[in-house]
C-alpha cells in the first residue's frame, strides 16, 4: 500500500511541476502574433457598424522589434503619407499638413477601434507581468499588468488555448480595470518562417458593442530594414 501511495504522490508531483508558469504561456502564446525578426507587413483595417462597413484604411508596417516600427498610412487617398514612428516606446507622428513631426501616444486611437499602438507594437511579452487567474480545461486566463507606462493599454485578459497556447480572446483594460475593447482573434493560418501567425483580429468597444474594427495582416515579407527610416529626420 505504501508504495501505491509512494508511486501516485511522485506522479502527483511530476504533474505539477511539469504546469506551464504564466511566463511560458504568454511567451509561447505571443509566437502567433509576430516574428523575431525584421518584417513588413500589410494591414487592412475595417471599421463596422455592426455589418456596416464604415470605412476602410489600409497600413504597411515596418517592424524591427517590439520598440522599433514605422506604421505609414496607404489608403485611403486623405490620409496617405500619415507615418507613425516608434523608437525605444516613444511614439511620433507626421502627416502631410505637418510638417515636424510631433509626439502621440500610444492609446490615442489611429482609426476606428484600433490605436497607435494596437499596429506599433507586436507583442505582449516584453511590457507586460502576466499572472494565471483562470484555469480550465482547455484554456488559461492570463492577466496582464504593464511592466511600464509606455504601453497602450495598462491592464489585459488574455485567453489563451491549452492545446497549442493559441490566444484566442482578449480585454484591454484601463488601469482602474475597466474594460475598454473586447478582442476576437481568429486561428492561425499564415505559415511565415518557421511559425503559423494569426492575420485576422477583431476589436469592439465595450460600451457600444456593434462598433468595431477588424484588422488583417496579410503580405509578410522577412528582409534586413535599413535603420535609417526608423529616425525622425526622415520621416
Amino acid at each position: 500500500m505504501k508504495i501505491k501511495y509512494s508511486f501516485l504522490f511522485i506522479l502527483f508531483c511530476s504533474l505539477a511541476s511539469a504546469a506551464p508558469t504564466a511566463d511560458e504561456i504568454l511567451k509561447q502564446a505571443e509566437k502567433y502574433r509576430g516574428l523575431d525578426e525584421n518584417y513588413v507587413v500589410t494591414v487592412q483595417v475595417t471599421n463596422q457598424m455592426g455589418n456596416s462597413i464604415q470605412e476602410e484604411s489600409t497600413f504597411t508596417v515596418h517592424i524591427k522589434d517590439n520598440t522599433t516600427s514605422l506604421v505609414e498610412q496607404v489608403s485611403p487617398a486623405s490620409a496617405r503619407g500619415r507615418k507613425l514612428l516608434m523608437i525605444n516606446n516613444d511614439l511620433w507622428m507626421r502627416t502631410n499638413d505637418i510638417k515636424k513631426a510631433i509626439r502621440i501616444n500610444l492609446d490615442q486611437k489611429l482609426t476606428g477601434e484600433a490605436a497607435n499602438g494596437d499596429l506599433a507594437k507586436t507583442n505582449f511579452y516584453a511590457d507586460y507581468e502576466p499572472t494565471i487567474v483562470e484555469d480550465t480545461p482547455k484554456h488559461y486566463k492570463l492577466h496582464l499588468k504593464s511592466k511600464h507606462n509606455q504601453t497602450t493599454y495598462q491592464q489585459i485578459n488574455y485567453y489563451v488555448s491549452k492545446n497549442g497556447y493559441i490566444p484566442f480572446k482578449a480585454e484591454f483594460m484601463a488601469l482602474s480595470g475597466k474594460i475598454l475593447k473586447n478582442v476576437e482573434y481568429a486561428k492561425p493560418d499564415k505559415k511565415v518562417k518557421n511559425r503559423t501567425l494569426i492575420t485576422k483580429m477583431k476589436i469592439s468597444d465595450a460600451v457600444v458593442k456593434q462598433r468595431s474594427s477588424i484588422l488583417k495582416y496579410s503580405q509578410f515579407k522577412v528582409q534586413k530594414i535599413d535603420d535609417v527610416i526608423f529616425n525622425r529626420a526622415s520621416m
